[in-house]
């Protein structure tokens, strides 16, 4: 059987209510009692049935003072906020990351918890490191989207906007080491810029 990065982290002691707190926090950062509430339902089976969720929330709770005791994550403050700046100052990757900068009073990794992380994927080859994931960046008359890859996102683009399978997406640029998150950066991949029209819809510019 292979191995998941859940079985990874069990191995090395993290259990999986604490792995279901790190999941959550890969994708998004969360003050704490949202960060339980979301993986409390992912605890769940069925996912999302309240009552049953609610069984977890005191485990998914402990497991993240475990998480906070390991120094895996942290509660983002002006002080953490000022030092994830100064690593990025320190590391620089062609700008901001795509999805900003943590809240104040989320929860994120630390940068001991972005090593431990990164290395279990890597060690499960889990498919999120490799599948190529479309990011976006929007306002309010522009979208920019970001992948890792142009094959990738010339079907992401041809999937949204139903266009002939034969038809070339233009505009697309190559663009060199990038940051989806503040920990994850990402050695080369593509943007495109999409304008909105008046339908609602966004047509690449």
């Amino acid at each position: 059987m292979p191995n998941t990065i859940v079985s990874i982290l069990e191995s090395k002691g993290f259990s999986q209510y604490e792995f279901w707190c790190l999941y959550v926090i890969e994708s998004v950062t969360l003050p704490v009692n949202e960060l339980i509430d979301h993986a409390a339902d992912l605890c769940a089976i069925p996912p999302n049935n309240r009552i049953k969720t609610n069984r977890y929330i005191h485990e998914v709770s402990m497991a993240i003072n475990s998480l906070l005791a390991k120094n895996v994550v942290q509660i983002i403050d002006e002080a953490k906020l000022d030092a994830i700046k100064r690593y990025l100052k320190e590391n620089p990757s062609g700008g901001m990351p795509v999805h900003g900068l943590p809240q104040l009073n989320s929860v994120d990794f630390t940068l001991d918890g972005v090593k431990l992380w990164l290395s279990a994927a890597d060690e499960a080859r889990d498919p999120y490191q490799v599948c190529c994931p479309v990011f976006l960046q929007p306002n309010t008359t522009q979208q920019q989207i970001y992948a890792t890859d142009k094959a990738f996102l010339d079907d992401y683009l041809l999937e949204i906007f139903e266009i002939n399978p034969n038809q070339t997406i233009n505009n697309i640029t190559k663009i060199g080491p990038w940051r989806e998150l503040w920990w994850r950066r990402l050695p080369e991949g593509v943007t495109i810029t999409l304008e909105e029209i008046t339908t609602g819809h966004y047509k690449p510019i």
